[in-house]
């Protein structure tokens, strides 16, 4: 089976990278409803796409206990907020000493009022290879809901897919197995993950940065391309940063050249600070709002 660009990744109208960043909500998320108020679907195609740098670049969960909370708005309306939490505290799965990553997004103001999304991702990563051991999503858009777990065994080049039941997540309805088809196979977030372990320095504009990922029963390729360099004001700080654009087809969704941008931290950190897309008439944007790392806050 050919890898295919993640293009329109997951179409159940469902959700947002998101994508964030980072996506990246944006949200992270699963933005089904905002697909109901901005004609345009931006949330609905390129979701997993944000999602994907939204999550990147977070601090070591074995090392940091962090908290990172954003608002994500078109113009001054609020359209969601996510979080994303790294535990400290190690865990063991499979006999791999692992990290858990979480990500928690839903909808605001006017636009839960029309349709509440409410979403969970989370992940079990492999400390030592940055590889992904398990990963999980609860969505619940509406009337929409959508329970799952992702098994990855690397041991024995298989993907295992355990679809819940859509009111008890501790009921398997049916298990699907999938083969590996790239020799370093990745999650959405084991992807971010291990991205943050690149030597940006070496980096040259425009050069582009490749993951195969696993992802609603597909795999996948994931492009991103740097753009250079540059300093970014946040509302916890100034900050110099990477700017990276997901590649995305032509399309009449968007405007101007690379119409989605991720802004990334240059320090130790490596947080995702902003995602911005241009659409047609107006923009969505996903700003930090707030930063915890070791009970230290910045906001």
């Amino acid at each position: 089976m050919a890898f295919r660009p993640l293009e329109y990744p997951y179409v159940f109208l469902l959700y947002f990278y998101h994508i964030i960043f980072l996506l990246f909500i944006f949200v992270v998320l699963d933005f089904y409803c905002v697909c109901y108020i901005l004609p345009f679907m931006f949330l609905k195609y390129f979701k997993s796409s944000i999602v994907f740098f939204f999550l990147s670049h977070m601090s070591y969960g074995h090392v940091y206990k962090e908290r990172f909370v954003y608002r994500i708005h078109y113009g001054w309306i609020d359209i969601a907020s996510a979080v994303i939490l790294t535990e400290k505290t190690p865990y063991t799965i499979h006999e791999k000493s692992c990290c858990k990553v979480d990500i928690l997004a839903e909808t605001k103001g006017i636009v839960k009022m029309i349709n509440q999304v409410k979403n969970h991702w989370g992940a079990y990563l492999d400390i030592k290879f940055y590889q992904p051991c398990q990963f999980y999503r609860y969505i619940q858009e509406g009337k929409y809901r959508k329970n799952e777990i992702v098994y990855f065994d690397h041991k024995h080049r298989k993907i295992i897919v355990k679809n819940l039941d859509k009111h008890d997540k501790n009921k398997i309805v049916d298990v699907q197995q999938y083969p590996m088809q790239a020799q370093e196979m990745h999650g959405i977030i084991s992807a971010s993950w291990k991205l943050r372990q690149l030597d940006y320095t070496a980096l040259k504009v425009n050069e582009r940065i490749i993951f195969n990922i696993f992802f609603d029963h597909e795999t996948s390729i994931f492009q991103a391309k740097f753009l250079g360099k540059e300093n970014l004001k946040t509302k916890i700080g100034i900050y110099p940063t990477y700017v990276f654009a997901p590649v995305i087809p032509q399309n009449k969704v968007f405007r101007k050249k690379n119409p989605i941008k991720i802004w990334i931290s240059d320090d130790a950190e490596r947080i995702p600070l902003k995602i911005q897309a241009n659409l047609k008439i107006g923009g969505i944007k996903i700003d930090i709002k707030e930063k915890y790392v070791n009970s230290i806050q910045s906001s």
